[in-house]
């Protein structure tokens, strides 16, 4: 994985890049479960982690009410995906703002990666009340009687 740290108006230090590899690590996990297993002969998954791009974005806001406030802002680009996953967040230290920014992506990870398996099991659950038939429409003789509550 491309970790990108930029910082607009602050001198990144080098206990910041720490935190933020430390913080990147805990990213990793939910990050490679987004990668799929169908293609992994002919494009291992080492080589597809190396091109997800993670942009980290630090600093103070310089103007208007949240002035002196420090911001984070995280981007990560998977490929293959369409959308890039965007968190920020704002806070009065900077670190409580790096942890606000990491548990922001990784709810929006795990949202992503969940729904079109979401989006599958209902268009499977729609399909199987759709052909749910009465047991009294399988019978020949007589007319069909319905018992449903609904």
């Amino acid at each position: 994985m491309k970790n990108i740290i930029k910082s607009p108006n602050i001198e990144v230090t080098e206990a910041i890049k720490l935190y933020i590899e430390k913080k990147m690590h805990s990213l990793e996990r939910p990050i490679t479960s987004f990668l799929n297993e169908e293609d992994a002969q002919e494009n291992p998954i080492e080589s597809r982690r190396d091109r997800i791009e993670i942009i980290w974005e630090v600093g103070t806001e310089s103007s208007g009410s949240k002035k002196g406030l420090f911001f984070c802002k995280v981007i990560i680009s998977i490929p293959g995906r369409d959308n890039d996953i965007i968190a920020q967040a704002i806070s009065g230290d900077l670190y409580s703002a790096i942890d606000e920014v990491k548990d922001i992506a990784i709810k929006q990870l795990v949202t992503n990666k969940e729904k079109p398996d979401s989006l599958r099991k209902r268009a499977a659950r729609k399909f199987k009340r759709f052909f749910n038939f009465d047991p009294a429409a399988h019978e020949d003789e007589g007319e069909r009687v319905r018992e449903e509550g609904r």
